[in-house]
């Protein structure tokens, strides 16, 4: 009996023993095996970019210049890097470079690595992202002055839409309202009551389109960056459209609060591709196969009164930061 509780004792210490020798891996699928360092810093990056993005919206050079330095230095200490052109260039092959002057300001050119954990191999991922702070960027465009007339057919001030953006391929946010549509009520404020019966009403829009590229490079960890390849990329476009509205025609005579007369507010809007915030996964699975694709934004449409289409934009989507400036 002492004989077989030793033999007992021994084979549960062979087991701990082994268990305690043994690697495994806390993910059960290899498809799951995913972890991104620093994530939270990432999501914050992200957030800067569409604030860099935004500055082509400021008139204000002192201000544009305060905020563009304000945005970078926190980049910067979140472990971004701030690249030069001839940096960029660098990157490029020879056949892709191009030569700007030294003045060039139209784009900012940000950096940063990820080291992320996917089917069991640590990977590098390079995200180097392009994003225009000036109008003069091959990565802005203008949208044109463009008047939209309501029917004379009277709607209420919360139905009638003012701004209305439609994409297929993107995913679409209107900075401080819910969803991608605004009504009248909405953009006007408190002028009147959502209720309010309203026609005839005129708006006149015009604005900018600024997109961001990012440009994801992946090597294994460790390794040189000789051996990065670009395997992925996808872009965000970011609006500005300020819209003005002269006059409308209220319901009833002397209607409470119907004094709408030169209605004007700026609105921005985010349109993201869909693949935008997924970017480690997509570089990484790529890389493996040896590929490169992309995902983008597409054709983007605005809206305005009753549906009516004030302008089509097509976010940028260069095949190589070569073609950006």
């Amino acid at each position: 009996m002492k004989f077989f509780k030793k033999r007992i004792k021994q084979f549960i210490s062979l087991i701990c023993a082994l268990a305690v020798l043994t690697p495994y891996n806390l993910n059960v699928s290899a498809n799951d095996d995913v972890k991104i360092i620093e994530l939270e810093n990432s999501e914050r990056l992200d957030e800067l970019h569409v604030e860099l993005s935004e500055l082509i919206f400021i008139d204000d050079e002192q201000l544009k210049e305060k905020e563009k330095e304000r945005i970078l230095e926190e980049m910067v200490s979140l472990g971004a890097e701030i690249l030069t052109q001839e940096q960029v260039n660098r990157k490029l092959p020879v056949s892709q470079r191009v030569s700007y002057p030294s003045t060039t300001s139209n784009v900012t050119w940000t950096s940063r690595r990820t080291v992320v954990l996917k089917y069991g191999v640590n990977y590098e991922v390079q995200v180097i992202t392009a994003v225009p702070t000036s109008t003069s960027s091959s990565l802005a465009k203008s949208i044109s002055k463009t008047t939209i007339k309501s029917s004379s057919q009277l709607i209420s001030a919360g139905a009638l839409k003012i701004f209305d953006y439609a994409a297929n391929a993107a995913i679409s946010s209107i900075s401080g309202f819910a969803g991608t549509a605004i009504s009248l009520y909405q953009l006007a404020g408190d002028v009147f009551s959502s209720s309010q019966m309203v026609s005839n009403g005129e708006a006149t829009y015009t604005g900018t389109v600024g997109t961001q590229v990012k440009f994801c490079y992946v090597k294994k960890n460790g390794e040189s960056d000789n051996n990065q390849q670009l395997s992925f990329r996808a872009n965000a476009a970011t609006t500005s459209v300020s819209t003005a509205i002269p006059n409308f025609t209220c319901s009833g005579n002397g209607s409470l609060g119907c004094t709408a007369d030169n209605i004007n507010k700026k609105v921005n809007s985010t349109h993201k591709s869909k693949e935008f915030d997924n970017v480690y996964n997509n570089a990484i699975d790529n890389f493996r196969k040896g590929t490169s694709t992309y995902s983008s934004a597409g054709t983007i449409t605005l809206k305005g009164a009753q549906g009516k289409t004030v302008t089509s934009f097509t976010a940028s989507m260069p095949s190589h930061m070569g073609q950006i400036y």
